[in-house]
């Protein structure tokens, strides 16, 4: 299979069509405007985000009038992106089932869930439509998922990431599987592992032999070390990290040596202070940090809320950094916060980089349909005072770093030192006498009117948000982003004062922060 991607401007392909050992990505609108003479007789599949298969015939028609578009779909299978996805993660072209085929019908009726107390674990097609709690009986098949999907996104390119989400998908799948998974007939009609051959071999091979072969060497793996490594420098990606590794670097000192005058300032602070940044932050230093914020903020502000978001309000007790989302109850109150804020803390922080609110220059498609955020928000290194309870040593502790349920693979376990000390390797500016711990914080600056948006997206996780945005687009036929709920039908946003509200506008039954762990 031969897959080639085009893109036209910031159109984003709605789908592909294949015939003959051909594959194209089109959208509707980059056919009319190259020119080309995509649909014939012999395409055989058509892969679209549209909701049905109506929708479907009606875009291609008005992109290729002269063709006849009825009978094309009439006879080649117009399927979901789930069957991309499938098809990503073997490889091949897998078989169209019917839960991959587009339906016919101007809309998909709202999936509705039964009550949690009769049913904990809904096979619903959205993981949003499910309780995912911190902890699962099944971790360690999620666990093995995951690092197929971190491999996936190290790799790069469109056909990784399509790999990276069928694993996160079937991750997600199994970490709200509410009972303790004993043989494959567990897992075989769970919504996101139908056709996905290859998550299932993993699963197999756990239960029979306790194990995965193909999880132990991509664990074994020095090109997957070195990039877990790489990545945990702060402000360097996979992209960087393969460009890195390409140039033949393996440790961190390589990068010091010759790569140092090439980086970026946030990037030198990272390496400067490694090991810190890759130690996870406790909840205990979270809090502290929180009461340290909130007290400037609050003396600067009255009335000024100050909302520690991420993993720890999903009730997790480490994370990677400690996000904050500040708003005050009077609209456009905040505006001129945060940089009073930071000039209050410049005791605590080492590096920030402060971008500011570009919504209201944002485009109106930009604004509905973007998945990033506008928000004038800081992305900082702050120096958190050590106590009796906090790392002291430069030392990395293995048992700290995988504690974080989303990290299950330290960045920095067998890095390579090149003869040197792992203490030398890992940040030589840090040292055992120092006062202060460096740990990431983000603070991010809401409007009244949009504060629940935002709390919904910063809160997370990163799934869960995925998957009710995909939720609100097909089912619903709405836009959710962190700024606001939009309906496409009635062409009007929906105001919302609390998440449970935003549920309620979606018809989905209200979830816990505790229970969006996908």
């Amino acid at each position: 299979m031969t897959v080639r991607y085009e893109k036209r401007g910031n159109y984003r392909p709605s789908g592909f069509l294949h015939y003959g050992h051909e594959t194209k990505y089109y959208s509707p609108r980059s056919l009319k405007l190259c020119g080309l003479s995509l649909l014939r007789e012999k395409v055989t599949h058509i892969i679209s985000e549209l909701e049905t298969q109506d929708q479907v015939v009606k875009s291609l028609k008005k992109s290729h009038p002269s063709s006849d578009v009825e009978k094309i779909c009439g006879q080649c299978h117009v399927v979901t992106l789930e069957y991309f996805t499938s098809c990503m993660e073997e490889g091949i072209f897998v078989e169209v089932c019917d839960h991959h085929r587009l339906k016919t019908g101007k809309r998909v009726a709202p999936i509705m869930q039964s009550k949690t107390e009769e049913n904990p674990y809904e096979n619903a097609k959205y993981c949003c439509q499910r309780i995912t709690p911190l902890h699962s009986v099944n971790k360690k098949f999620s666990d093995a998922l995951e690092l197929l999907e971190k491999h996936a996104d190290f790799l790069g390119g469109d056909n990784n990431l399509g790999r990276a989400l069928a694993f996160r998908k079937a991750s997600a799948a199994l970490r709200a599987y509410p009972k303790q998974i004993k043989s494959m007939g567990d897992v075989e009609d769970l919504y996101d592992l139908k056709g996905g051959k290859h998550c299932k071999r993993i699963i197999q091979e756990l239960l029979e032999d306790g194990f995965s072969t193909e999880v132990e060497n991509i664990q074994g793996d020095e090109w997957f070390e070195v990039m877990q490594a790489f990545t945990g420098i702060f402000g360097c990606g996979p992209a960087t990290a393969r460009k890195w590794y390409d140039l033949g670097h393996r440790t961190l000192d390589d990068i010091r040596r010759s790569e140092y005058s090439n980086l970026s300032i946030e990037q030198r602070k990272g390496l400067e202070h490694f090991t810190d940044l890759n130690t996870p932050v406790t909840r205990r230093e979270a809090e502290k940090i929180h009461s340290i914020v909130k007290t400037e903020a609050e003396r600067i502000l009255p009335g000024v809320t100050v909302i520690m978001t991420g993993g720890f309000i999903r009730g997790k007790d480490s994370g990677h950094d400690v996000d904050f989302l500040i708003s005050h109850p009077e609209e456009g109150r905040e505006e001129e916060l945060l940089a009073q804020l930071l000039q209050n803390l410049r005791a605590h922080l080492i590096y920030t980089d402060v971008q500011r609110n570009t919504y209201g220059e944002a485009p109106i498609s930009v604004k509905r349909q973007s998945v990033m955020d506008h928000f004038e928000r800081c992305f900082s290194i702050f120096k958190l005072p050590k106590d009796e309870d906090v790392v002291t040593t430069s030392g990395i502790d293995e048992e700290r770093i995988h504690a974080d349920e989303e990290e299950p693979s330290s960045p920095c376990k067998k890095l390579k030192t090149s003869g040197r000390s792992s203490g030398s390797t890992h940040g030589t500016s840090e040292n055992e006498s120092k006062s202060w711990i460096a740990r990431r914080v983000d603070f991010v600056m809401t409007p009244a009117s949009q504060h629940a948006f935002a709390l919904m997206g910063w809160t997370g996780s990163r799934m869960f948000c995925r998957s009710i945005r995909d939720y609100a687009n097909k089912e619903m036929n709405m836009i959710l982003t962190s700024h606001g709920l939009f309906d496409k039908v009635n062409n009007c946003s929906l105001e919302a004062k609390t998440e449970r509200e935003i549920f309620q506008h979606l018809n989905l039954t209200y979830r816990e922060p505790h229970e969006r762990n996908c």
